[in-house]
């Protein structure tokens, strides 16, 4: 937040957009991320105030959504076609996690935004995107089961993936990449995510066009016969593609932005230009914003540890000092990220 004294109603605003994207999702999915994107932009454009930048409040609030827990971004397993499986986005059944001393509401009900039951109706707040039940007591997850809520493992919600070095992470992809036939296709409307440098351009400014100096191994997206760009890492030379993977290369747990994400982190910090964090006094509380995307599963771990006011910007997170304190370690062991002042 820019902490101005239009930051209560752009709240209001955020709040009244996730309600919404809440309210498509039940009667919309399963759909791809674009339809429901579109449709968001179409119904939110109109209540908020000119100037605001639409897409990029559609775009965090249904990422936001996806890292609560309310919506779920899965391959379309059923499609006849392997190539084609593209990714849709599904609301979550109502379903509840038991963590700390709150109990974390997620999902849609199909046609109906919140579906608590009555008796919880008034002890629900929201903490950014998330719904919660302050404190923890038999008497309301027995009316959540009994309204047919689904109890979720609190391990099931937040699991670890394995700690991994920035090295064997490439070596293992480079490893991927050369059993794959060597072709050198000319391709178009490509997009390729630039690596890090000592000007520390936005990650949104780093993706550009492909282009003849591009080489080396590289993120980026390319059009599929069907549904949304797909991402890829690939080895590129003079503007060519020389052997690309399309992510994710098999099951995987991870969505495919969050493969790329981490692949072009592991390849910054090996060039010596890792990811970057800064750490802001926020009253009581820490904001800790990275600078690049965070992935889904430790966004979901940072904003369950965090704070009941978070941030409406996915890569952005209120915690409490001791709480940052023991987990700084593993965050930069885990995203291969450094401190910036």
């Amino acid at each position: 937040p820019r902490g101005d004294s239009d930051a209560p109603a752009r709240r209001q605003q955020q709040s009244a957009a996730r309600q919404l994207a809440r309210r498509l999702a039940g009667l919309m999915c399963t759909c791809p991320r674009a339809s429901l994107q579109r449709t968001l932009i179409a119904s939110v454009a109109p209540i908020l105030p000119e100037g605001l930048q639409v897409d990029a409040i559609v775009r965090d609030t249904i990422e936001l959504l996806l890292i609560g827990g309310d919506l779920l971004e899965l391959l379309d397993l059923a499609h006849p076609c392997e190539a084609e499986q593209a990714p849709q986005i599904l609301c979550a059944p109502p379903s509840y996690v038991v963590g700390g001393e709150r109990v974390w509401l997620l999902g849609v009900a199909p046609d109906n935004a919140m579906a608590v039951p009555e008796a919880l109706a008034g002890r629900v707040v929201t903490a950014g995107a998330s719904r919660v039940i302050q404190g923890h007591d038999t008497d309301a997850v027995q009316a959540l089961q009994s309204d047919g809520w689904i109890e979720m493992r609190l391990s099931h919600w937040l699991p670890r993936e394995p700690e991994q070095t920035a090295d064997a992470c490439i070596d293992t992809l480079r490893r991927h990449l050369a059993a794959l036939p060597s072709y050198g296709q000319a391709a178009t409307n490509v997009v390729v995510l630039q690596p890090a440098d000592a000007t520390r351009a936005p990650y949104r400014k780093r993706w550009r066009p492909l282009s003849a100096s591009d080489a080396g191994l590289r993120i980026f997206r390319a059009d599929k016969a069907y549904g949304a760009p797909g991402w890829f890492i690939g080895e590129l030379e003079d503007g060519r593609i020389r052997r690309a993977l399309e992510l994710p290369a098999g099951p995987s747990r991870e969505r495919a932005c969050d493969l790329a994400w981490r692949y072009q982190r592991a390849m910054d910090a090996l060039a010596d230009h890792p990811g970057t964090y800064r750490v802001t006094s926020q009253g009581d509380s820490l904001q800790v914003r990275f600078d690049f995307p965070v992935p889904l599963l430790v966004a979901r771990r940072l904003r369950y540890l965090g704070l009941g006011t978070q941030f409406d910007d996915p890569a952005s997170f209120a915690l409490a000092p001791e709480v940052w304190d023991s987990e700084e370690d593993l965050i930069q062991r885990e995203l291969w990220v450094r401190p910036t002042h």
